[in-house]
């Protein structure tokens, strides 16, 4: 997460890494210590609308 452009960044377990714009850093500490993280994930950002795109994680220097 990137706290000044609110960027979510996530990996799946398909191995694709996706950035999701303006994510309040609230959402995403709830997601975090949610007792379900794909459930509060799936309701918090992906049905929130967030605009996201798959990425090279390459590209903005992420590692596992």
């Amino acid at each position: 997460y990137d706290i000044e452009t609110k960027e979510l960044f996530v990996l799946f377990r398909n191995g694709k890494w996706y950035r999701y714009e303006d994510v309040p850093g609230t959402v995403v500490l709830g997601v975090l210590f949610a007792d379900s993280v794909g459930t509060a994930f799936a309701k918090a950002v992906k049905a929130a609308g967030h605009v996201y795109e798959e990425i090279n994680p390459e590209a903005y220097h992420l590692h596992v």
